[in-house]
């Protein structure tokens, strides 16, 4: 009796819980860089990605991340065109973000690395998971240093985001496409 009304109660609350949280995600979405291509179209000029630097705010409209994103991709590819999986020893900046969405968008995937470990647990991490690529800033140049000797297979470091030149990044980048890389 009280139990099966219980479990019947128990049923109804998940099954609620359970809808109401689903969403219906278009049949043409089959990824996160899919989505960011979807948002450049519907709102291309809103802001994407509103982040704090040392000089005050900096944003990117869904356009100009998508940019960001396709150029960075294709910087990644060119860097370490068969590294199946690439490391983010990032801060929580806009560049986080737009080198998580880079790496998949080169079909590799991320592995984001906690900005908090020391040298030798990240190379604990980069030795198991073997990484052989990485993206960085410079304020980790002594651990990237560390890292490279404890971890040779470790080819590929990308460093962005220089503190100094806040849109360096950028720039370097410049000459690549903007365009997405073809599907494999």
């Amino acid at each position: 009796g009280d139990r099966q009304r219980l479990d019947r109660g128990l049923d109804r609350q998940r099954h609620h819980h359970r809808h109401r949280f689903e969403m219906s995600i278009p049949a043409d979405i089959h990824s996160l860089v899919d989505l960011l291509e979807r948002a450049c179209q519907r709102c291309p000029e809103s802001v994407a990605v509103r982040d704090r630097t040392e000089t005050g705010w900096c944003e990117w409209t869904y356009n100009e991340y998508a940019e960001i994103v396709w150029r960075l991709a294709r910087h990644l590819h060119a860097t370490a065109p068969s590294a199946p999986l690439i490391g983010i020893l990032l801060p929580n900046t806009r560049w986080w973000g737009a080198t998580f969405l880079a790496t998949l968008a080169c079909g590799a995937t991320a592995v984001p690395l906690d900005i908090h470990l020391s040298a030798s647990e990240l190379a604990c991490i980069v030795a198991h998971a073997g990484l052989t690529a990485l993206v960085t800033t410079p304020a980790f140049t002594d651990t990237i240093r560390q890292l490279r000797i404890a971890c040779p297979q470790l080819a590929a470091v990308v460093v962005i985001d220089r503190p100094e030149e806040p849109d360096a990044m950028v720039a370097q980048l410049a000459s690549y496409a903007t365009a997405p890389l073809p599907r494999a």
